[in-house]
């Protein structure tokens, strides 16, 4: 194996630890990783939903174990979800990259607020609100800007909590939901806007694929204070990347 595969396989790891146990971030650290080393932003972002449509299923399925998926709540954000992450991904190969700059800036200052109030929640041990999730339009915004590279957990899992539902429950079923919109994704990416398997792929997904049971049982042993605050951070570190790019 070359260093390049090895790099992208511990990449796919990390960032597929990190979503399994707080539900975001592995769009953000995975399409950092590829632009970085070259790739198109379209090539990027279809490699990886292709990646995570195998890793993150895997992880849902560890989630759906430890009872931490709530059924009602994953129908209700897939079924807009799943009409957005359609959208998106049609606007991101037609508009390219024009699209990923205009959603990128749309949501990155959102995201930064919400997650800095995340943090100040937790650090504070303040309940978080009772008030209603709205997962459809949750669903629909998640997989609208999710086709941009890594929308989906920061929108709909940081605002499931803000919402009140239990963080490890917000967790376990944007996860599951997310592997239905990120099937969207790469049905639209292979049928239209082409998808060239790379080096990157292949790493990525064996990474993913090891790390996958690990973010479950983390997710269920960490207090929910801390899974709030480590959200939270999440958050503010992926909206500073947004704002930099």
């Amino acid at each position: 194996m070359t260093p390049d595969f090895l790099t992208f396989v511990v990449i796919g790891f990390m960032a597929q630890l990190v979503d399994g146990t707080i539900g975001m971030a592995y769009g953000v650290v995975s399409t950092t990783a590829l632009l970085s080393a070259g790739l198109s932003p379209l090539s990027a972002t279809a490699n990886i939903h292709f990646a995570e449509l195998i890793t993150g299923g895997l992880s849902g399925v560890f989630h759906a174990r430890r009872h931490q998926v709530s059924w009602p709540l994953v129908r209700r954000l897939t079924l807009t979800g799943c009409a957005g992450a359609a959208v998106g991904a049609l606007l991101l190969v037609v508009l390219a990259p024009r699209f990923v700059e205009w959603s990128r800036r749309a949501v990155a200052f959102y995201l930064l607020v919400l997650g800095l109030w995340l943090c100040w929640r937790a650090r504070n041990r303040l309940m978080l609100s009772r008030a209603s999730a709205r997962p459809r339009a949750l669903g629909f915004a998640g997989g609208l800007f999710d086709a941009a590279g890594g929308g989906w957990g920061p929108i709909v899992t940081s605002n499931l909590m803000i919402a009140g539902v239990q963080p490890r429950v917000a967790i376990g079923s944007s996860i599951v939901a997310e592997f239905f919109v990120t099937a969207v994704h790469t049905v639209v990416f292979a049928s239209i806007g082409g998808l060239r398997p790379e080096v990157a792929m292949a790493g990525l997904l064996i990474g993913g694929v090891i790390a996958a049971p690990f973010g479950p049982a983390l997710a269920a042993r960490l207090p929910a204070k801390v899974v709030v605050f480590l959200v939270g951070l999440a958050v503010v570190l992926a909206s500073a990347v947004l704002i930099v790019r």
